[in-house]
């Protein structure tokens, strides 16, 4: 009996240790989310408000490149009728463009606009400049380190929350 209380208590602090592990990953991480979130914020181009929402979709497209709708849905884990709307917005703009895929006709791909080249410029990184500064300090092998290390992060998160539909 004593060695399963013992276990039990092993157990308890172990998953203690744990949470107390992810909120201090969590806590170290906030400013760094704050920032983004913050930056992403809404904007205006050709009139037309650009949410943090747009500039998920943006973003996405500008690391992936050209990618069909429900890729990108399943890429930022949000709904097919979410990205649908948002790209649409953006295409309405100028700053995605989308066509028929030629090989599956009930897909659409989606690439930037001629317009975008110029929003990333004058909007994204006038709106990371924090973060690009905040990342120019690092040696370049701590910015390879950090940047290998989110991935990895990510790519388990991911697969943890598989199969979960996350739309926010």
């Amino acid at each position: 009996m004593e060695l399963v209380k013992t276990g039990a208590a092993a157990s308890r602090s172990s998953s203690h240790e744990q949470l107390r592990d992810a909120v201090s990953l969590i806590l170290a991480m906030m400013p760094v989310v704050r920032t983004i979130k913050a930056r992403a914020g809404s904007c205006q181009v050709q009139g037309v408000s650009i949410t943090p929402r747009h500039m998920q979709v943006l973003m996405q497209i500008l690391l992936g490149g050209e990618v069909t709708v429900s890729e990108l849905a399943e890429q930022l884990r949000m709904s097919l009728a979410s990205i649908s709307l948002v790209v649409s917005q953006l295409a309405a703009i100028g700053l995605l463009e989308r066509h028929e895929d030629p090989l599956d006709h009930r897909r659409t791909v989606v690439h930037a606009g001629p317009e975008y080249g110029w929003f990333v410029t004058e909007v994204l990184i006038d709106r990371f400049q924090p973060l690009i500064n905040a990342l120019d300090t690092l040696a370049p092998e701590e910015r390879d380190n950090l940047e290998r290390l989110a991935h990895l992060l990510s790519s388990h998160l991911v697969a943890a929350l598989d199969g979960m539909t996350l739309d926010g």
